[in-house]
C-alpha cells in the first residue's frame, strides 16, 4: 500500500467513525404556515408523507452548505455528487 492509499484509507475511517458515533435522533420543530404550505406542496408532489420529505430536505441541505451565512455557496464534492444524480434523474426519465 503507497503513503497515498494509507492516507486515504485512514481519512475513510475516521470519517466512518465519527458517523458511527451519531445515533438517529426525533426532532420536533414549529414550521411558519408558509412552510407548512410549502413542505405539504413538494411532499405530495413527490407521493411522500411530509416527515420523508423534510428529512430529504434537511439531509440535503445540510450535505450542501456548509452553514446558512453561505447559502450560495455549496460544497464541491456534494455539488458534483447532485449534479451527477440530477444527470442521472433526467437520463432515466427520458
Amino acid at each position: 500500500m503507497s503513503i497515498i492509499e494509507y492516507i486515504l484509507y485512514k481519512e475513510v475511517a475516521v470519517k466512518e467513525e465519527q458517523i458511527e458515533s451519531y445515533k438517529p435522533v426525533f426532532i420536533t420543530i414549529q414550521l411558519s404556515s408558509e412552510t407548512n404550505k410549502l413542505l405539504s406542496e413538494s411532499a405530495a408532489r413527490s407521493h411522500r408523507k411530509k416527515l420523508q420529505e423534510a428529512t430529504i430536505r434537511l439531509d440535503d441541505h445540510l450535505m450542501r452548505f456548509h452553514s446558512i451565512s453561505e447559502k450560495g455557496k455549496t460544497n464541491i464534492n456534494s455539488e458534483e455528487q447532485l449534479g451527477s444524480s440530477l444527470f442521472k434523474e433526467k437520463t432515466e426519465k427520458s
